[in-house]
C-alpha cells in the first residue's frame, strides 16, 4: 500500500492543491472501497462518490457510499449550447449544472470535472447565472492556481441570450465572437465595470489528468 500511495504521489503534480492529494490519499485508506464513478445520466455527465459492493456470489456492483464518516457528494456537468460561443474553438464548453457534497469533499468533485471537461472539451465554467456562496471559493482556488489555464470571456451581445443590462455593457474584444459568453452572474458580482475581475467570466482548463490518473491507479475511478 505504501509503495502504491508513493506512486500516486509521484503522479500527482507538484502544483496541485494540497487538498486533492490529501483526499485521494484519505480514500485508499478508507476500510470501504469508496471512489469516484463518472457516467451520463439525463442531466448530463455526473462525477460521483460511490463504493463498490459484492453480494454472496461476489458479483459487484456500484452503488452510493453508506455510513457518517464517507464522502457523499455528486456534481454533474453539462455541454453548454445556450450561453454563446464560450470559447468553443477549444472544444465544447461544459457548465456546472448540479452540485451536492459533503463538508470537504466538493474540491476533489470539481477537479476530477475539470480534468474531464478539459478532455472532453473546452474545459468547465461556473453556471452562468447561479453560483451558491459556497461554490464561488472553488472558482477563487482555480483563478489563482498555477497548473489550471484561465480564458478570459468576453460579454454576450446576443439578444436571444443576453438580458438589456449585459448588452448595454461594452465588449472587451468586440471584433471577436468565440469568446462571447453570458455573463450574468459575473456582472452580478462585479458590476458593470468589473464584471472581468470576477472568477465567474471565465473558462478553465487543465492540460493532463492527474487526479483521474491517480484514481485510476488505485482502482478508485469507475468510467462508464
Amino acid at each position: 500500500m505504501k509503495l502504491l500511495r508513493d506512486y500516486i504521489r509521484a503522479i500527482l503534480n507538484e502544483g496541485m492543491d494540497s487538498r486533492i492529494e490529501r483526499r485521494v490519499d484519505a480514500l485508499m485508506q478508507m476500510k470501504q472501497r469508496v471512489g469516484i464513478q463518472i457516467r451520463d445520466t439525463e442531466d448530463g455527465t455526473e462525477i460521483r462518490y460511490a463504493r463498490i459492493s459484492k453480494d454472496k456470489d461476489g458479483n459487484a456492483t456500484i452503488k452510493s457510499p453508506v455510513g457518517k464518516s464517507v464522502p457523499k457528494g455528486a456534481i454533474t456537468i453539462t455541454n453548454d449550447h445556450d450561453s454563446g460561443p464560450c470559447m468553443s474553438d477549444l472544444g465544447e464548453p461544459w457548465v456546472v449544472f448540479i452540485v451536492q457534497s459533503g463538508e470537504g469533499w466538493g474540491p476533489l468533485l470539481y477537479d476530477v470535472a475539470l480534468e474531464y471537461a478539459s478532455s472532453n472539451g473546452a474545459g468547465l465554467m461556473p453556471d452562468r447565472k447561479t453560483v451558491s456562496d459556497m461554490a464561488r471559493p472553488v472558482w477563487d482556488a482555480y483563478d489563482a492556481r498555477g497548473d489550471v489555464r484561465k480564458f478570459q470571456l468576453d460579454i454576450s451581445h446576443d439578444e436571444d441570450l443576453a438580458d438589456e443590462t449585459e448588452l448595454s455593457i461594452p465588449q472587451l474584444t468586440p471584433d471577436i465572437e468565440n469568446d462571447d459568453c453570458v455573463q450574468s452572474k459575473a456582472i452580478e458580482v462585479g458590476g458593470a465595470d468589473g464584471w472581468m475581475k470576477s472568477p465567474l467570466s471565465r473558462l478553465y482548463r487543465k492540460d493532463g489528468t492527474p487526479v483521474m490518473d491517480a484514481l485510476r491507479s488505485a482502482g478508485l475511478l469507475w468510467e462508464e
